[in-house]
């Protein structure tokens, strides 16, 4: 879920993400999965319910990691037009 949160940083405009990582077998939450913002060095860790809030601005990119599991890296596009699921998937190496 992309929100319209955003504040300008070195005159670059970040918005806050915030959603939901499944597993995409058991479709279960995963909690402590590890995102890291590469481009910015920040990175925050899912709750309990697999849910997750991070900064970033367009063109971040997104590590999702988790141990045993294939590493995600998403980069965060231009602009998302309302609200989405926010679900990312992980999957097993």
């Amino acid at each position: 879920m992309f929100t319209t949160t955003a504040f300008s940083q070195n005159d670059t405009i970040v918005s806050q993400i915030n959603g939901t990582v499944i597993n995409s077998e058991t479709r279960f939450p995963m909690n402590n999965v590890h995102i890291i913002n590469a481009t910015r060095v920040k990175g925050t860790v899912t709750d309990n319910n697999g849910y997750f809030e991070i900064y970033a601005a367009t063109n971040d990119t997104l590590l999702f990691s988790y141990l045993g599991f294939e590493t995600i890296k998403v980069v965060k596009p231009a602009q998302v037009a309302g609200r989405g699921n926010g679900h990312g998937r992980i999957w097993s190496a």
